[in-house]
């Protein structure tokens, strides 16, 4: 008995159709799986349908893993079809397009549209995220943000818009808390940001505080991104010496990342560069007694004080000798 009559003694007498007694014997001289033979049964494929059977449904009847299944198969039915005087499969073009790509087997979504910075807004985020539209959801029936849920909501409009783009500027975080009030009515615009400046009607700048606040700005600040959280991770110290020699590089490493945040700071809070520099010309005598102390300036005086003793113990010496 052969392994097709074997197959077709394991099914149904009664349901099999003589199209699919000759399509199961064709594929099983192909020398392909029982598996496979199933699935061309199950989707009513027969020894007609495989004459014009594109390379697209074949993937989609023997998918990866059987990838060299589909090898066996697709050549098999070349050689069939061939014999048939019919085209090889790679020749059939697809249906909608010019020609067949063999290489082509993945399944084509729909891409997600390119976020921008400016598109990349509170809402977008808080909707992106499974966390966020909790939140909104749970506020839509209960009007009350907790503790815990501004801190979610801060952390998810802050750190990935960070993680995606650099920090945000003061214009970005007021746009963000004006967002949030709308989204969140019963919650202050403050509690999300409040900038040192407002204009009012007339177009004009209104001092209302020394520095910016809240939450936004507080996460905004002190959050690094993902990438710098890795490039500023400590490599492990396996011997002395090779942590002595990286010393001077993570050194050098920090410096520079010092010089970014200052850098990053003075391009998004020009309204308080101001206000700082007349702190610091207030403060620059303390500066400079304290980098004078620092670089060894009280020893020096401490120094210059004994030898003007010694030379006033030393002249007091001759003067009573003469006498």
């Amino acid at each position: 008995m052969s392994d097709a009559e074997e197959f077709i003694e394991e099914l149904d007498v009664e349901k099999i159709s003589v199209e699919e007694v000759e399509l199961i014997e064709l594929l099983n001289n192909f020398g392909i799986t029982e598996t496979i033979i199933e699935a061309f049964l199950v989707n009513s494929y027969t020894i007609e349908t495989l004459k014009v059977i594109q390379r697209q449904e074949i993937e989609l009847l023997i998918p990866p893993p059987s990838l060299a299944e589909r090898t066996k198969f697709i050549h098999q039915l070349d050689i069939w079809r061939t014999a048939q005087g019919l085209p090889k499969i790679q020749e059939v073009p697809a249906s909608g397009s010019s020609s067949a790509s063999v290489l082509d087997t993945k399944v084509r979504l729909p891409s997600e549209p390119r976020i921008t910075r400016d598109s990349c807004t509170a809402t977008y985020l808080l909707n992106y995220s499974s966390k966020g539209q909790a939140i909104i959801r749970k506020y839509s029936q209960t009007p009350f943000l907790s503790r815990s849920d501004k801190k979610s909501i801060t952390h998810i409009v802050v750190d990935e818009f960070k993680n995606r783009f650099s920090k945000l500027t003061s214009s970005e975080l007021l746009e963000r808390s004006k967002e949030l009030k709308q989204i969140f009515p019963s919650e202050p615009q403050e509690t999300w940001y409040q900038p040192t400046f407002v204009t009012d009607s007339t177009g004009k700048k209104r001092k209302i505080s020394k520095q910016a606040k809240g939450r936004l700005y507080d996460r905004n600040i002190n959050y690094k991104e993902v990438s710098q959280q890795i490039a500023n991770q400590k490599p492990n110290e396996t011997e002395p010496s090779a942590a002595a020699a990286a010393t001077g590089s993570i050194t050098s490493s920090t410096e520079a990342a010092e010089y970014q945040q200052v850098k990053a700071w003075l391009v998004h809070n020009q309204d308080e560069w101001e206000e700082l520099k007349i702190k610091w010309k207030r403060s620059s005598p303390s500066q400079a007694r304290t980098k004078f102390y620092s670089n060894g300036g009280l020893i020096l005086l401490m120094q210059l004080n004994q030898s003007y003793k010694l030379k006033c113990l030393m002249s007091k010496e001759n003067h009573s000798w003469h006498a």
